[in-house]
């Protein structure tokens, strides 16, 4: 197979000046296709942007803007004044839950206890008890107990043997059912 070549350089040249061109051109083209579908989007944000910014402003600087400005801030402080009001009341509180598990720890199954009354730190536990060693037994371990202090029982609870309704006197140190 022969080449032959029927076209003199110079007008070899001139077509690839023209491809070279044709290229350079084409690549201008997409080039700047993508700049300007860049620039298109970044003046859309800003676009996109101003308008917000603009109804905030005019949501804020109005009359209307002002008066919900004012609105949340009296909400804000009401709610402010109503958790500092919370606050106090809990820092006050006595934790009686402490002194119902405590005795339930204590109670073994042939306890029935009837009432439990309060007057300031001095506890008054009423009920029954199977046998007078069930009762004593319960005494003892209240006794035993760091919260509880001048554990109580009259010897009139002591007088029958079995079926005792009894009454424990104790008091309560504060510390144990602070919060």
């Amino acid at each position: 197979m022969i080449n032959l070549n029927l076209i003199p350089p110079d007008k070899k040249q001139a077509i690839q000046k023209t491809f070279q061109l044709r290229n350079v051109w084409r690549w201008e083209i997409e080039l700047s296709g993508i700049f300007l579908t860049c620039l298109f989007i970044l003046i859309s944000i800003s676009h996109i942007l101003n308008l917000n910014v603009k109804n905030t402003i005019l949501d804020v600087s109005g009359k209307n803007g002002v008066d919900k400005l004012k609105k949340l801030e009296m909400e804000i402080k009401n709610a402010n004044a109503s958790i500092t009001e919370t606050e106090k009341i809990q820092k006050g509180q006595l934790n009686w839950s402490k002194l119902l598990l405590l005795i339930n720890r204590d109670v073994n199954a042939n306890i029935n206890l009837g009432g439990i009354a309060t007057k300031e730190y001095t506890v008054t536990v009423s009920g029954q008890a199977s046998t007078r060693d069930d009762l004593v037994a319960f005494k003892e371990r209240l006794d035993k107990e760091d919260c509880l202090a001048e554990v109580n029982l009259p010897l009139s609870n002591l007088v029958a043997k079995e079926n005792l309704d009894f009454q424990i006197i104790f008091q309560i140190k504060p510390e144990c059912l602070k919060l």
